[in-house]
């Protein structure tokens, strides 16, 4: 009989073990998922700030390709005047 309650105590300390383990690893688990939260957060922020930047450099280009055609065009225009 003896051997029994011995057993059934060895039993639950096992038990009490592995809800622990259980309990750490979900909040471990919690913790991590909050983690990747805000990484994927800050890679959404700087995906958006790099399409932004992108715009804005394209439409630059724009401008200075329209000013050398203009440019290009004014010299055009002196060299018939000469």
């Amino acid at each position: 009989m003896y051997a029994t309650y011995k057993k059934i105590d060895e039993i639950k300390e096992i038990l009490e073990s592995c809800k622990f383990s259980i309990s750490y690893s979900q909040q471990f688990t919690i913790d991590k998922s909050r983690e990747l939260a805000e990484v994927e957060s800050k890679i959404s922020n700087l995906e958006q700030m790099e399409t932004n930047l992108s715009k804005r450099i394209e439409e630059a280009e724009i401008s200075h390709m329209r000013t050398e055609h203009i440019y290009d065009q004014i010299d055009e225009y002196h060299q018939l005047q000469m």
